[in-house]
């Protein structure tokens, strides 16, 4: 009797040793509950100063808006190279929400080239680390916000979908783009950090400015979270842009989509290649000019030719060739006059129309007419 008594103790024992361990390697195994979203797991970066960027994970709750809870800052970042520590750093941030992806915490100057493992913890997770791991080359150094794989992820659970591929503006001009997104609930698992993720490449950042982004939720719908927003982006000048549009994933980028924003004389052209040039051609009588201002006259359209014609569009610029800083205006057809108002004053002006009408996407013109000039007062 007392030796199965004694056996049961070791069994009871062994079964609360075996149960201890098994929660120490749990909680040993878990992450921080910062991650860092910059610079991206797997990618190269070039020497130089590096931004770090991080998100965090949502308390038990409603924390919509509210800015980071006490224990989830300092947040400690350790930098190593191989298996040793470089540095060690202790960030507070500030103004970083948990309804956003997160946003710049610090910067680091890296200049020697090699292999790199960055880690974060914050003392709500103590002792519990995200990691990445990243290279720093100059010889094939890319851009992975531009085009690396690591934000263009596939995954058949993830999707956004922009309101159009490709937008046409002004300089000035603020470009509204809605989106839709949709993630398979089953796939997030039990941390579902859902977000909308866009990326300006450097080639655009000096012809487009992020303006703002729309309040939105997300519910689940036949097995699928799904939200609707908006985006808005301001045109700094005329020039192709473009902007990658992603659905984040507990701080990971999936499916990317490109669109093309053409701003000023890049919008001109693509509208150009959508036209059909079908239309009874109009003919312009003068271009007179007055102080910062000029008035262009055109013949009258026919009754017959209105059923067919909407719009005159009017197309104006300094060079003679229409071939930078162009400017276009659409009247109604049933005009036979307009006056062009903030001209620069004594500059040449060069003025042509055409007939106009657009039915759905499509897009039906005549020939341009002959150019006419005024010398601005």
């Amino acid at each position: 009797m007392k030796r199965r008594r004694h056996l049961r103790s070791i069994l009871v024992v062994t079964l609360f040793t075996i149960f201890i361990v098994s929660c120490s390697l749990v909680f040993a195994s878990a992450e921080s509950s910062v991650r860092i979203t910059k610079p991206v797991n797997g990618s190269t970066v070039k020497p130089g100063n590096i931004e770090i960027w991080t998100t965090f994970d949502q308390p038990t709750g409603d924390w919509s808006g509210q800015t980071l809870a006490a224990d989830y800052t300092p947040v400690t970042l350790r930098l190593y190279k191989g298996s040793t520590m470089i540095t060690e750093q202790k960030i507070t941030p500030s103004g970083i929400k948990f309804t956003t992806e997160g946003g710049q915490i610090a910067s680091i100057t890296i200049n020697d080239e090699g292999t790199y493992t960055l880690k974060a913890s914050v003392p709500k997770t103590s002792g519990q680390w995200n990691s990445v791991t990243f290279k720093v080359s100059k010889a094939t150094a890319s851009d992975s916000e531009d085009d690396g794989p690591e934000y263009s992820i596939s995954n058949p659970g993830y999707f956004i979908y922009p309101g159009k591929n490709t937008y046409n503006a002004k300089p000035g001009q603020v470009v509204k783009i809605p989106f839709s997104m949709s993630v398979n609930a089953a796939s997030t698992g039990t941390n579902k950090f859902l977000y909308y993720s866009d990326h300006v490449p450097d080639g655009s950042k000096n012809l487009i400015q992020f303006k703002g982004l729309s309040e939105y939720s997300w519910t689940e719908k036949d097995g699928n979270l799904v939200a609707n927003g908006t985006v808005e982006y301001t045109c700094l000048r005329n020039g192709s842009a473009k902007l990658y549009m992603y659905v984040l994933v507990n701080g990971i980028r999936y499916d990317k989509k490109v669109v093309a924003i053409n701003i000023g004389d890049a919008a001109v052209a693509s509208s150009a290649a959508n036209e059909k040039i079908v239309l009874p051609k109009v003919k312009i009588k003068s271009a007179k000019a007055s102080k910062k201002s000029m008035t262009v006259k055109w013949k009258k359209v026919s009754k017959a030719n209105l059923k067919k014609i909407k719009k005159i569009e009017i197309q104006y610029s300094p060079d003679k060739n229409f071939s930078m800083d162009v400017k276009t205006k659409l009247v109604s057809a049933k005009k036979t006059s307009c006056k062009i108002k903030g001209l620069k004053s004594k500059g040449k002006y060069y003025v042509r129309i055409r007939a106009y009408t657009k039915s759905g996407s499509e897009v039906r013109v005549s020939k341009w007419t002959g150019k006419k000039s005024a010398k601005i007062k």
